[in-house]
């Protein structure tokens, strides 16, 4: 994957995860699972990328697009063109005929709209109901999706955003899932704040970066709760696909403990995982969920069996 969402997305989001099958009475074998580092940072890379999406549309960046609240209803809406979504992506917008809001506007990407620039492949429907001016405080963007998919992997929920003045938009996600391409179910509730800050040149908008924080929680697919935190706030550049630097801590079944740190500000998907207080290990970021989850369970249940 090119170098340039360092949860998440559902997320990330989305940025989503999976733990060993061990007896939840049993401290979590975490030091052979990289399941749960997987499921936590594709969570924050989709949902993540999902609220750019919203932004490419609903704000507007750059020369390639302009703002929903100038002009009429059947103007060219501007394309996905950030992360490379340009190509596939079929947008519609639909107004209120006397007051203009609400705003609906769909994102379609058919059977499969892959980027020119990264190995993601999204299909289904995103739908996005504007209530007022995004300029305005109050306003919202409420999500939802219909038959919509990352890389095989489906992507349910609500997820609303929110203007909270100055900057600064709330980002909730209720009723979040993810429902992997093996069956297996995540879910996720979580908040986010995230403020738009000028970078180095305050007259170039791509300079701009997120600063998030928030919470999240919820289970893995081996049904393992946790609670996730950002101890260190997120930074993820406005042109680039990862989240850059920041600390998320995450609890499993509040007693094993991951620390997820993302880095130094360079725009890759190298992180670093820190389990128990061990020994710092930099692992890959990806948008493609483990295949081999059933290999881990057969292990785990194998183990308990041979320990009972």
């Amino acid at each position: 994957m090119n170098k340039i969402i360092k949860t998440s997305v559902l997320a990330v989001v989305v940025v989503l995860v999976s733990l060993t099958g061990c007896n939840k009475e049993e401290n979590v074998d975490l030091t052979q699972d990289q399941d749960l580092i997987d499921e936590t940072t594709f969570a924050e890379t989709v949902f993540e990328q999902i609220a750019s999406d919203v932004d490419d549309i609903t704000l507007g960046d750059g020369d390639a697009s302009a703002r929903l609240t100038d002009g009429e209803a059947d103007r060219i809406l501007p394309c996905l063109w950030r992360f490379g979504f340009c190509d596939c992506a079929k947008i519609t917008k639909e107004t209120d005929e006397e007051n203009y809001y609400p705003v609906v506007i769909t994102i379609d990407y058919g059977d499969g709209c892959e980027s020119s620039l990264y190995d993601i492949v999204k299909s289904g429907v995103i739908v996005i109901t504007i209530t007022g001016k995004m300029s305005e405080k109050d306003s919202e963007r409420i999500v939802t999706f219909e038959d919509f998919f990352v890389n095989g992997n489906q992507i349910l929920g609500t997820f609303t955003l929110t203007n909270l003045g100055n900057g600064s938009f709330s980002r909730t996600l209720e009723g979040g899932m993810i429902i992997t391409e093996e069956g297996d179910t995540i879910t996720r509730e979580s908040e986010r704040i995230r403020m738009r800050k000028s970078g180095d040149n305050p007259e170039d908008r791509m300079d701009d970066y997120f600063k998030i924080t928030g919470w999240a929680y919820g289970t893995t697919a081996e049904g393992n709760s946790y609670n996730s935190e950002i101890t260190t706030p997120l930074i993820r550049p406005v042109d680039c696909f990862w989240i850059t630097s920041g600390i998320i801590t995450k609890t499993i079944n509040d007693e094993d403990v991951i620390v997820i740190d993302f880095g130094d500000g360079t725009c890759d998907n190298v992180a670093t995982k820190t389990i128990n207080d061990g020994e710092p290990e930099e692992f890959l970021m990806n948008c493609k969920m483990k295949r081999w989850r059933w290999l881990w369970r057969w292990r785990n249940q194998h183990q308990h069996n041979k320990r009972s």
